[in-house]
């Protein structure tokens, strides 16, 4: 019987079959023909860039690694029929009033937060406080060659997604919002380098450098103050490490009002 598809980014089209690339209690990642990566999520997930939200609690139930699984009109393994399509792309609505709001929320916000993750490793590793400091002296002011410092960044964590690829998320979130100036060479930087990391983020930060977002990232450039526990508490650290990628960009964007609680 056909899973009920409740939501899904407008993006994807139905009518096409993938393989299951992996499959977990609240997500299942469909390898498509086109090489890109479909998930499909259980109701309580925020959407992601490529997915789609069906009607159940459990995926592993459902979905065996390495077999086809078909999103159709109708029928099929994944049923489209009544889903309603969300967009996933930002649009960028920052100003300097909700920079400053958003500012001072997210300093009070993490102020109360454990120090874990890229924010606990800045602190214990010499060599990766000195690549934040030279890719926040980037961000200020373009100094030095920014590849270096993300072929550090990138894929260094463990997990499927990992902490310094989560950083870099929450850091072009911010930088699209309000429209940072070296955000395209940002964007044109990354893709060359995403060999280095596993295929999940790969696909995260490919979608991150055309401005598309899962939407609990989207909900939190609307409404800040509300949204941050939801990022906060995705994934072991990676909601965390997400919000010290916002904070070291808007640290750049603002930096009359604080330095950032990620040292």
């Amino acid at each position: 019987m056909a899973l009920n598809a409740l939501k899904h980014c407008a993006r994807l089209t139905s009518g096409q079959a993938g393989r299951v690339h992996s499959v977990f209690t609240r997500a299942c990642n469909l390898l498509m023909p086109n090489g890109e990566l479909w998930v499909v999520q259980t109701r309580e997930m925020p959407l992601a860039p490529n997915g789609i939200i069906v009607d159940v609690d459990d995926l592993r139930l459902r979905f065996i690694a390495g077999t086809s699984v078909a999103c159709l009109p109708r029928g099929g393994d994944v049923s489209m029929l009544g889903s309603t399509p969300v967009s996933t792309q930002l649009i960028s609505a920052g100003n300097a009033a909700n920079l400053r709001r958003f500012a001072s929320a997210l300093s009070v916000f993490l102020a109360g937060q454990p120090c874990n993750g890229i924010r606990l490793a800045l602190q214990q590793e010499p060599a990766l406080a000195d690549v934040y400091q030279r890719f926040t002296r980037w961000l200020t002011n373009g100094e030095g060659d920014v590849v270096p410092l993300l072929r550090f960044l990138i894929g260094r964590g463990e997990g499927l997604t990992p902490s310094g690829d989560d950083f870099l998320v929450g850091v072009l979130l911010v930088m699209e919002n309000w429209q940072h100036p070296r955000l395209s060479l940002l964007r044109r930087a990354i893709p060359p380098l995403l060999l280095a990391t596993t295929d999940i983020s790969r696909e995260m930060l490919g979608h991150a450098c055309q401005g598309r977002y899962s939407q609990h990232l989207l909900a939190l450039m609307a409404t800040p103050a509300v949204n941050f526990p939801a990022v906060a508490g995705y994934g072991h650290t990676s909601g965390l490490d997400m919000l010290a990628g916002m904070a070291a960009a808007v640290s750049v964007l603002y930096p009359s009002y604080f330095k950032l609680h990620v040292r």
